[in-house]
């Protein structure tokens, strides 16, 4: 689905599984491994193979480096290793960091020269094609185009991160390792503002863009243009909505994002949910409070039985939770909302898709 709603071939992701079995742990899977690069090879004719290294193969000290360097003169793709054995980190966000670090190491090379109306987005289906479309059009409206990387983008598309001026994110939780690197190896500057989710986030996040491309005059104008186009509709739903509270749990940007939208449209912040917290967000998290008040600060804690216990006590008019979630505040008789739904419009201004 993603494929097509890029204009693109339909195209079914192909996982190929070693399975490595209870001897393999004792004897090592390298034949194995040797065995499942060559099929893929041969089978698909793709132009990268990623291995992904499992707990097993990271428990027992397989060196799927060294078995990746010597079967890879028989193979057309390139083999890039990715070591994301699940027990390497106490954070899930660190799985994305080292499949960055494979593209880094095998797919991003000094770039001939640099492309300065070109910007990469960071986007790791945190935000659905909806939104990659209003922000081609905003970022349109100042002469630059986006390099949307690493889902559903070609070898050559992340390749060509390095040419970029710039690189913003979508989700700073994913992207801010591969942003720091592409800064340190290639002199591509990165954007630290969270999501453009809400006004005054898309505000914050389009004139940090443009104040590295130097065009600060002509988003200024921009937002002038979107904020006054929306107005109405916002006062509108504001006169519907002010008063009504919500609480929201998601991932720590989107968790910082969506409550910055729903004060927009005047609902209260009863709480948050975050499911982890690290550095990037701490300004974000510290101007939210500004904005909003007072609210209960939820964070990784994992443990649904404390969830229940303030909802119970915070009584919001609305719960809004990622995928699977909402059926604990369901139960409790609280009406529920999802926050991912890459079918929904989340960034920028274009109130043409708000119901």
């Amino acid at each position: 689905m993603g494929q097509i709603l890029r204009g693109r071939e339909p195209l079914t992701g192909k996982w190929i599984s070693t399975n490595l079995t209870d001897a393999d742990a004792i004897h090592g899977g390298e034949e194995k491994l040797k065995e499942a690069i060559s099929k893929a090879d041969k089978r698909h004719s793709p132009k990268a193979i990623f291995v992904f290294s499992s707990c097993v193969a990271g428990i027992i000290g397989e060196n799927i480096d060294t078995i990746i360097t010597n079967i890879q003169p028989d193979v057309s793709a390139k083999v890039i290793p990715v070591h994301c054995d699940g027990f390497r980190s106490k954070l899930w966000a660190t799985g994305y960091d080292a499949s960055f670090q494979g593209a880094l190491n095998h797919l991003i090379k000094e770039p001939e020269e640099k492309q300065n109306d070109l910007v990469n987005i960071i986007n790791p289906i945190t935000f659905g094609r909806v939104d990659e479309v209003e922000v081609e059009r905003l970022l349109g409206k100042i002469g630059v185009k986006a390099n949307f990387i690493p889902n559903f983008s070609s070898v050559e598309d992340i390749g060509n991160a390095s040419k970029a001026a710039l690189t913003s994110s979508l989700c700073t939780t994913f992207s801010e390792y591969f942003a720091k690197e592409l800064k340190e190896r290639f002199d591509v500057p990165y954007t630290k503002k969270l999501m453009p989710i809400g006004l005054d986030n898309t505000d914050e996040w389009l004139r940090e863009i443009a104040g590295f491309l130097g065009k600060e005059s002509e988003i200024e104008e921009v937002i002038k243009e979107e904020r006054k186009r929306i107005q109405p509709r916002v006062d509108e739903l504001r006169k519907k909505l002010e008063g009504k509270t919500a609480f929201v749990s998601a991932g720590q940007s989107r968790a910082i994002g969506i409550p910055n939208l729903l004060a927009d449209l005047g609902i209260g912040i009863a709480g948050i949910t975050a499911y982890h917290y690290d550095e990037v967000i701490f300004e974000s998290f510290a101007n939210l409070e500004k904005r909003c008040g007072n609210f209960c600060a939820n964070i990784a804690n994992i443990q649904p039985f404390e969830q229940l216990n303030i909802l119970n006590r915070e009584r919001p008019d609305i719960y809004l939770g990622h995928i699977g979630e909402t059926v604990w505040a369901a139960k409790q008789g609280i009406p529920t909302g999802m926050v991912f739904n890459l079918s929904q419009l989340f960034a920028g201004y274009n109130a043409d898709r708000v119901p």
